[in-house]
């Protein structure tokens, strides 16, 4: 899942989060009587409000530094340049609103253009918005945004403050998939006014400094054409529908890719894993193991697992009454079941001196090869029960059906976690660290700030793959198959998958295909078919309902309550696809 989406909130959220501050800050609000026309301003990062900030590093003198022309005098500022800034977020929450509701749609618009008639500031005027008390401010490009009652709301955590009082640009240069205009146009609902000219920044060619620019391209290096692409910058796909439920181990160049940061490049001659034990510790050195060394030290073991993304269905979790959609980062295919291959966890924590008991420890730290620009690597944590059972079977694998890894995918080494979601199955490992405590990292923590516990298994699932949203059926059938997926988290088994045509009223019962795995190790989906008359003569919409229940009784609610998952996470609720049957011709 995203954990970075602007839109994760909900649009009520949004309406109390958009509603700008009142307070003393507002005096300063002045006129801009400037030109109209485009302002060329360096854009290292076109996100709004809801990216991550990535440390103070990047701004530096010059960003800061007036332009070389000479600085242009603006004018005072006025009580009729506030109503005019006022008026100005009605209107663009108006868009906003039309946006989110489909009314209205125009990929083009970047926010920050410079707006004639707004109070205009300058960088020194943002920079003394720093907190609460004094309200927090941002700009990006020309304009000037006062954010306060949407930080605590912010889908990102906390390190949005390091953007506090500056420019957003340099911090959400890794984080690229809010350059949309729907981002955009929410951001414009908490504008206050335009960014001085003499402060404006000029233009710069960002190619050669894109933290993104190694990243894989193309189907010779993995990311095959069918793909649907949500977001290029970083990067997440996830196969086609059609195609996803076409094999049971979903071919590589299909399984959905999920990446936070842009992707390593890492020579395997020079890689090396580093494992952290209470006996490393104790010595004063950290195992230290090459990519050959966890090939030839270790015994191979494989797993076929299934991963899911936390964020799957994340769009269908803010489906309205009229199925319009809102936000998310993936739709319904982010999921994958591949052969994993690599050295068992346990052996290799066993071999830097850790007791099968795991020591008195309580997690295993996992930290990454990607990091964003203050440093700070991606991270997860795995309980100690999970790390050191035998029956867990989680792995530092190497392989991906039966092939070396590939790059989106965590070359050389990723961790392997079966019947934990996707975020926690950490890509690129580079540290192993067994501990007392989780990891403090940010990307772990964030999401025990947004539910209070980090998400390790995930809930029971399932969903429709055959027929789509909104197909048309065939009039002169007289029978409707219905295709799809399942899974539960913990390697709890798939008991049961039951299909309705009536919204719930009435269900039957599908056939299953699983994976031979035993009932609690079933780290495997499930695949199922279900064949159902259709009620004769009869046409117009029907709704198709999937629910599921696992080896402990778990079923899938029948609502989805965004007030508890939060971000539109980890959504299981029914699913549902409309369908319409059209009348036979005679």
């Amino acid at each position: 899942m995203s954990r970075t989406s602007l839109l994760s909130g909900g649009l009520a959220r949004f309406r109390a989060s958009c509603r700008p501050s009142t307070g003393a800050g507002h005096r300063f609000y002045a006129a801009h009587a400037g030109t109209q026309k485009r302002v060329a301003v360096r854009t290292l990062g076109v996100a709004a409000v809801a990216a991550v900030g990535l440390g103070c590093g990047l701004i530096t003198t010059a960003l800061c530094a007036p332009a070389k022309a000479a600085p242009k005098k603006e004018p005072p500022n006025t009580p009729a340049m506030i109503k005019a800034a006022a008026a100005y977020r009605e209107r663009a929450q108006t868009r906003f609103e039309q946006e989110l509701s489909g009314e209205e749609t125009d990929d083009s618009f970047v926010a920050g253009e410079i707006e004639k008639g707004l109070p205009t500031f300058t960088r020194a005027e943002v920079s003394k918005h720093c907190s609460p008390e004094v309200q927090q401010w941002v700009t990006f490009r020309g304009g000037v945004y006062n954010i306060t009652e949407f930080v605590d709301n912010h889908p990102g955590g906390a390190k949005i403050l390091l953007a506090i009082g500056k420019d957003v640009g340099p911090f959400w240069f890794l984080f690229q998939q809010h350059k949309c205009a729907r981002t955009f146009r929410f951001l414009e609902t908490m504008r206050i006014g335009n960014v001085a000219s003499a402060d404006l920044i000029e233009d710069t060619n960002e190619d050669e400094n894109d933290p993104f620019r190694h990243d894989p391209k193309g189907l010779e290096e993995g990311r095959h054409p069918a793909m649907i692409v949500n977001t290029e910058k970083p990067f997440n796909a996830e196969p086609p529908p059609e195609l996803l439920i076409e094999n049971f181990v979903t071919p590589t160049q299909l399984h959905y890719i999920r990446c936070h940061l842009p992707v390593p490049l890492v020579d395997p001659e020079t890689y090396r894993l580093s494992i952290s034990t209470p006996l490393t510790r104790q010595i004063g050195q950290d195992l230290v193991l090459t990519l050959d060394d966890l090939k030839t030290q270790f015994p191979k073991a494989e797993v076929v697992s299934t991963l899911q993304c936390a964020g799957n269905r994340v769009r269908g979790a803010h489906f309205q009454d009229k199925q319009k959609l809102i936000v998310g980062t993936f739709f319904d295919t982010a999921m994958g079941n591949s052969l994993w291959g690599g050295a068992r966890l346990r052996d290799v924590l066993m071999h830097a001196g850790l007791d099968a008991d795991g020591s008195g420890m309580n997690f295993v730290q996992v930290e990454a090869l990607d990091k964003d620009e203050s440093d700070v690597p991606f991270a997860g944590s795995v309980t100690i029960e999970k790390a050191m059972a035998t029956y867990g079977d989680v792995l530092l694998a190497y392989e991906m059906n039966g092939k070396p890894l590939p790059r989106d995918h965590g070359y050389p080494v990723r961790l392997i976690c079966p019947g934990w979601l996707g975020v926690r199955n950490v890509k690129w490992v580079s540290k192993v660290i067994a501990s007392e405590v989780e990891t403090p990292i940010y990307w772990y923590q964030n999401d025990k700030a947004a539910i209070r516990v980090a998400i390790q298994e995930g809930p029971v699932q399932s969903l429709i793959i055959e027929p789509r949203f909104n197909a048309k059926l065939d009039p002169d059938d007289d029978e409707l198959t219905v295709k799809g997926y399942a899974w539960s988290g913990g390697g709890r088994a798939i008991i049961d998958v039951d299909i309705s045509i009536d919204g719930g009223q009435t269900w039957r019962r599908a056939n299953l295909q699983q994976s031979g795995q035993k009932k609690w190790q079933m780290w495997a989906w499930t695949l199922w078919e279900c064949t159902i008359p259709l009620p004769k003569d009869f046409s117009g919409p029907l709704e198709i309902v999937s629910r599921a229940a696992d080896a402990a009784f778990n079923t899938q609610p029948q609502k989805y309550k965004a007030d508890w998952v939060v971000h539109g996470v980890i959504n299981n609720r029914w699913h549902k696809v409309p369908v319409t049957r059209p009348p036979r011709e005679d």
